[in-house]
């Protein structure tokens, strides 16, 4: 059985084994090992890092061959030690993740990455290793996972919501370029053939479409230009404005109530306007 030398030189009677490197692999902030593989796997040397990244000194990890088995989380232990006894026989590199538990039984997610060694006749003798602590950075991936799922969510119900309005909603950059439009304008103002199409266009790109659908037909489609003017007025005072824009679509006039707001980044910066327009066509 393998067990620590005193004074944090943890070697073993059998090997007399620890890395020539040992000052230099003691100031990095990572686990360094070595793992004889004959006659069996055993620890033949940790680094004392094992006891600020896990709670365990060299000498208790040391004095049980099974002492990392156990600690593995029991969700990944399956998957390591099958990959290990892979690794074991094929001599390949590796870089594995998974969590390991603290004294305390707190999981810490590890990256171990190790090389093998091997003797004169080819067979492989030992693995040595680097595991580091990576449970920040999984952490972080983690929740910025959960925000992306959350945003998703919030973003279909916003979707779903804008649908099913019989109002029109749209946003525009700066650029007056859509990017957004709900079904209500696709269907009733610019005749898009989807949801997508809007996006990245303008408004006078459908009403010239529509215009040249019918050239002989100048009343067929005449609303437009004062879409374009009222977006300059919100861009330019910056302020919420409400108006009334009207004009023939389809060769069917249409009388809209519309109230556009600017659109503000987190910098306070103005990157375009959110717009709501109400057909109001029946009150003239």
């Amino acid at each position: 059985m393998a067990r620590a030398q005193p004074n944090k030189q943890p070697t073993t009677p059998e090997s007399g084994r620890e890395p020539p490197y040992r000052l230099l692999t003691e100031a990095l902030p990572a686990i360094t090992y070595i793992v004889d593989l004959l006659p069996t796997p055993h620890t033949t040397y940790i680094s004392p890092q094992v006891e600020s990244i896990l709670g365990f000194t060299p000498a208790e990890w040391l004095a049980d061959p099974d002492f990392w088995t156990r600690q593995l989380h029991p969700d990944d232990r399956e998957r390591i030690l099958k990959a290990i006894r892979r690794h074991n026989k094929t001599g390949d590199s590796f870089f594995l993740e998974y969590r390991c538990l603290t004294q305390s039984g707190d999981p810490v997610w590890l990256r171990s990455s190790a090389t093998y060694q091997r003797d004169e006749a080819g067979r492989l003798t030992a693995v040595h290793g680097v595991m580091l602590d990576i449970t920040e950075r999984v952490n972080s991936e983690q929740a910025l996972r959960e925000s992306e799922q959350r945003f998703k969510q919030l973003t279909g119900l916003f979707r779903n919501m804008a649908d099913v309005m019989p109002d029109m909603v749209w946003a525009k950059d700066m650029d007056r370029r859509f990017i957004f439009v709900n079904r209500a304008l696709c269907d009733n103002l610019l005749i898009a053939r989807n949801l997508e199409e809007p996006i990245g266009k303008t408004d006078l790109f459908f009403s010239r479409r529509e215009q040249e659908s019918h050239p002989d037909d100048p009343d067929w489609h005449t609303l437009g230009q004062i879409c374009q003017n009222s977006d300059a007025v919100v861009m330019e005072s910056r302020e919420t404005r409400r108006f009334e824009e009207f004009g023939n679509v389809q060769g069917r006039y249409l009388h809209l109530d519309v109230i556009k707001t600017p659109l503000w980044n987190e910098q306070g910066e103005m990157i375009g306007t959110v717009v709501t327009g109400r057909d109001i066509t029946v009150l003239f």
